[in-house]
């Protein structure tokens, strides 16, 4: 019979912690996440409740006895919790416990100081924040991957561990915390998932006392702390952008979700700046049937509406997220039309690939790091309180799928 962590605990002192919390690490082989990542997160929860910085820790070959895993899928996980901060990983030799409390020693390693986050001091010695559980869809599209290599290294800067629960659904939302391993004096959480998703996960866990910050996902209306990019000032961003380069046939075209209170708040300033500008008449707004399609796919069957408008072919397509930035200029090519002599195109998000595709895609980029940091900050300050509402300014990045209007495109006034 495998004993949990708590049986582990009553009986620590009588046999040695070397074999003993291993015992409550659980790996389901028939579940959807993948095995590295269920030892992964089994292991830094021993890591934290069971260890302390410097300590050694288990070898390969003794968790490779205790857990019904392969060895790959074990030095994977290790791998993981070193990037963490959490162990450091010695070639031929045991592995040693880094950091597990919320205050990192001076000698700490600088890898998990990266130069890209401000100077910030690390949470104060009264906090007792061990633990930030992160919430997470169970599919992770590039602005969310980004968004979670982003936590984790705010989390190893602060000296704070870090584990990912993936939620796919509203049923899993409900469920997932009926039993928690740690107190709210030693956990914390971020919701990083839908609006709906994220309302029952706060109201189940704020019912028990943990402290809880969202990151883009809640309305402004949330009881739930927040930190979140400032959507209309992306609007004014990437709008400011095309109209400096002579634009005024642009179409913001919405490939997410309307009910999105993110996507809203984009449309609404879009409506402002056009009504303020006087552009009625050539700037518009593309709703988009998403009929189950993601954010990519949705967009191309909308294709030949949206370049041959009644009213005129736009001289931009500004997008709201990266993908359907994609899928315009997918389309665009495939039909002979030269991205950004024809057309520009304007993403918001800076996924990762939008710096490969073909023209470089430019773009309002959610400001990651900062949201990551913030969210940590929030979290572990004496002071913390559910009502902080934050924004965070995006900022743009330019690549060479924007450029000037043509001059036969611009108004004539």
């Amino acid at each position: 019979m495998i004993a949990t962590l708590s049986e582990a605990n009553r009986r620590k002192r009588s046999l040695p912690r070397a074999v003993l919390p291993v015992l409550g690490v659980r790996v389901d082989k028939e579940g959807d996440v993948p095995l590295h990542v269920q030892v992964r997160n089994g292991l830094r929860t021993v890591i934290v409740n069971h260890f302390e910085a410097g300590d050694e820790f288990y070898t390969e070959q003794a968790l490779e006895r205790e857990l019904p895993v392969s060895k790959i899928t074990i030095r994977r996980a290790l791998d993981d919790l070193g990037r963490e901060g959490l162990l450091v990983r010695q070639r031929g030799r045991s592995s040693r416990v880094g950091a597990t409390q919320a205050t990192r020693s001076a000698d700490a390693s600088p890898t998990t100081q990266p130069a890209t986050l401000a100077s910030s001091p690390t949470p104060a010695p009264g906090i007792r924040t061990k633990l930030i559980g992160v919430c997470v869809p169970a599919f992770a599209p590039g602005y969310v991957s980004q968004e979670i290599d982003a936590i984790s290294r705010a989390c190893a800067h602060f000296g704070v561990a870090s584990q990912y629960f993936h939620i796919p659904n509203a049923e899993a939302a409900s469920t997932a915390f009926r039993d928690i391993p740690m107190s709210p004096d030693d956990m914390s959480f971020i919701l990083f998932c839908n609006t709906d998703i994220m309302n029952l996960l706060y109201f189940g866990l704020q019912g028990k006392g943990y402290r809880i910050v969202s990151i883009d996902s809640a309305p402004f209306d949330s009881p739930c702390a927040f930190v979140m990019t400032d959507s209309a000032r992306a609007i004014d961003t990437g709008m400011g952008h095309l109209l400096a380069l002579g634009h005024e046939r642009i179409t913001l075209v919405l490939n997410e979700p309307l009910s999105h209170p993110t996507v809203l708040t984009k449309v609404n300033r879009f409506n402002e700046i056009v009504r303020e500008k006087g552009l009625e008449r050539v700037a518009r707004v593309h709703e988009l049937d998403r009929s189950g399609l993601d954010s990519h796919d949705c967009v191309l069957p909308a294709m030949p509406e949206i370049w041959n408008h009644s009213e005129g072919r736009p001289t931009a397509l500004f997008t709201v997220s990266d993908p359907g930035a994609w899928a315009v200029m997918n389309w665009l090519t495939d039909n002979g039309v030269d991205v950004p002599g024809d057309v520009s195109v304007l993403g918001f998000e800076d996924a990762h690939p939008s710096r490969f595709v073909r023209p470089a895609l430019t773009t309002v980029a959610h400001p990651y790091t900062e949201l990551a940091q913030r969210a940590v900050q929030v979290l572990c300050a004496q002071d913390y309180s559910p009502k902080h509402h934050e924004l965070v300014a995006p900022r743009l990045v330019i690549r060479s799928s924007t450029g000037p209007a043509k001059p036969a495109a611009i108004r004539k006034i």
